[in-house]
Parts: structure tokens; sequence; C-alpha cells
């Protein structure tokens, strides 16, 4: 079923890399592209994307824990978990403080799904009412058009616990259909204004 295909991305909503390990990111903008699924954009600058492969995430791991074993069970864990949930782009930017701002793609299967206004209404109830369950707070969820075409856009805030700190986090969601598939696109901050800004980067270099 389509909905149990994008559901289970829910609990990855903000999957920040909560560590202040050092992290080499480029100074330029890179160019992120999914061949296989038909699509390419670029990072702002100073943003990374991590592979999620299993040779590539462990060289990762093992440069950003820098020998701490604390933190190399953290990156694993994200990394297995994003593995399992299905997302193919994981992506973070320069770290402030004890968080990775990030976005991740996640691509289902459309099928089953309905397409056109259907679509975006659909979503618009479902998303907002799977989010209410899974806690988010500030939630608005709203149909919207994007450079990457009709989209249902979701904002929201999720308390953030690491290490027995509870902190707010951010997160900017973006749900469309695109032939086959359908994608949420996630981008999580310390703000909203940091969130837009990195949306904005990411749809106005998106390419089908």
């Amino acid at each position: 079923m389509w909905r149990s295909s994008w559901r289970k991305f829910l609990p990855s909503l903000a999957a920040a890399l909560g560590v202040g390990a050092a992290l080499a990111v480029p100074a330029v903008a890179a160019t992120v592209t999914a061949a296989q699924y038909g699509f390419s954009f670029s990072l702002p600058p100073r943003w990374t994307q991590i592979p999620l492969d299993s040779k590539d995430i462990g060289a990762f791991i093992s440069a950003a824990a820098k020998g701490d074993p604390s933190m190399e069970n953290v990156l694993d864990q994200q990394a297995v978990q994003a593995g399992k949930k299905g997302l193919k782009i994981f992506a973070v930017g320069p770290v402030s403080g004890d968080f990775f701002p990030n976005m991740n793609i996640a691509v289902a299967s459309a099928a089953g799904t309905p397409t056109g206004s259907a679509f975006i209404d659909l979503m618009t109830a479902e998303v907002k009412l799977t989010l209410t369950e899974a806690g988010a707070m500030q939630l608005k969820v709203v149909p919207t058009h994007i450079p990457l075409g009709p989209a249902v856009q979701a904002t929201y805030k999720l308390q953030f616990n690491l290490w027995s700190r509870v902190f707010p986090v951010y997160g900017l969601q973006f749900y469309l259909e695109h032939g086959p598939r359908l994608y949420v696109i996630t981008f999580s901050a310390l703000s909203p204004a940091e969130d837009r800004a990195t949306a904005q980067i990411v749809d106005g270099t998106w390419r089908w």
C-alpha cells in the first residue's frame, strides 16, 4: 500500500546527526545526482552528501567520530536507520552546536496513489493527521507549487532529545509525485529560516 510506503519515513523527519564532531565539508556547492531516480540538484556551499552504501558510510563514520566510540555509535545508528527507512539521499550542513542541519530524500512507488488534485487533497489530509500523531508542533500543512511541481508542504517543530538535552528542531517537508514514484523531501535545522534557505537552493537547482 502506498500509505505504508510513505509513512515509514516519518520517524526520520528530523534525522539529525546530533554530534558536535568536526566534519570536512566542501566550500563550494556540490551537485547530487540520483540517476536511477531521475533527478539532480545542488547543495548549499559547505554542505556534503553522506553516501549510505556500507563502504562509504563506514569511512565517513570513522573520520567523523575521530576515535570516539560514543560518536561512532550515534553515527552508525543514524546510517542504519536511514537505510532501513528507504532514504535515498542524505546530506548535512556545517555543525551548529551539537546539531548538523540536514536534508533527506525518500523515494517510494506511487502505485495506487491518486494523481493530480486528488493526490494533493488526500496527501494534505494524510500528512496533517500522521504528523500530528507523531507529535509535531506548530504544524502547518498546505498545498503548494514549487519548481519541482505541485506538492504538499509541511512545516513543524519537534523536540529533539540528545544526551539528556532537549532542544527544538524545525522541519520543512515536500510531498510530490513524479512519474511512477512518490518523493518526500525533508529539511531539518535549528530555525525555520535555515530550512527555507536550504530548500530554496535545492528547489531552484533541481532537474528531472
